[in-house]
């Protein structure tokens, strides 16, 4: 039989245990809250009521690590003067910043919010670059950033050829059959999958038969791509 001095003991530090997580989980949810009003110009009860009422359900390691990524990207980038976001914007970026439990993506995210509020950027934030990275995997953001490694102002007009993603893209030419490094050679099965989502999503434009079918040898990227791929890039001094 258990030594009833033996179990009460137990039981008392299992609840100290309980009591330190606890107080450790309250103050993160306030550093939280006043994190979040930093960027959305928000009293700090209003802030910790979003957070309480929209944010409570997601893991507090993925928000403590974006917290930690955006201060460390903005003292990497000599931010000191945060631009306030518009609460219809603030909201779904810190929803999908929150829930993304990919550390690649997630990094995307925080570049985002501090490009956003960044005073000095040009980067203009909308529900459609939000959208764009809640929809993406982290193979569509590697393939995504493969095809924008080629200047813009060259590739809208010769596009790019595929056949060598995930690992790289090859500049277009005006010769229909490509150049020579991918002639007789075709996308696999999953940078296809990937591209034809990044299509959907407005990120690039393919050629297409007369039949309705469409063909990913070669691609074109567009002006969202490129608005979306400068959002999410991390900037430093």
């Amino acid at each position: 039989m258990a030594d009833p001095l033996d179990t009460t003991s137990e039981v008392a530090r299992a609840t100290q245990e309980v009591a330190k997580a606890t107080g450790k989980a309250i103050d993160a949810g306030r550093d939280l809250g006043s994190f979040v009003g930093r960027f959305v110009g928000e009293p700090l009860e209003h802030v910790s009521g979003m957070v309480s009422d929209r944010l409570a359900y997601m893991r507090l390691e993925r928000q403590v690590r974006l917290m930690q990524r955006v201060e460390r990207l903005q003292e990497e980038s000599g931010i000191t003067v945060i631009k306030p976001l518009p609460m219809k914007l603030a909201i779904p970026l810190f929803q999908g910043a929150s829930l993304e439990e990919n550390d690649d993506l997630q990094d995307r995210w925080a570049a985002l919010l501090v490009n956003a509020t960044n005073p000095a950027s040009s980067i203009q934030l909308s529900r459609a670059v939000i959208s764009i990275l809640e929809e993406l995997s982290s193979f569509d953001a590697l393939v995504l950033d493969k095809i924008y490694e080629i200047p813009y102002a060259e590739s809208k007009v010769v596009g790019v050829w595929t056949a060598l993603l995930p690992d790289r893209v090859v500049a277009g030419t005006n010769d229909a059959n490509g150049p020579v490094e991918v002639q007789g050679l075709e996308p696999t099965d999953d940078v296809v999958l990937s591209l034809a989502n990044l299509k959907r999503l407005g990120c690039l434009t393919s050629d297409s038969f007369f039949d309705g079918g469409e063909a990913y040898g070669r691609v074109m990227p567009t002006l969202m791509g490129k608005t979306f791929v400068q959002a999410c890039r991390a900037k430093t001094r």
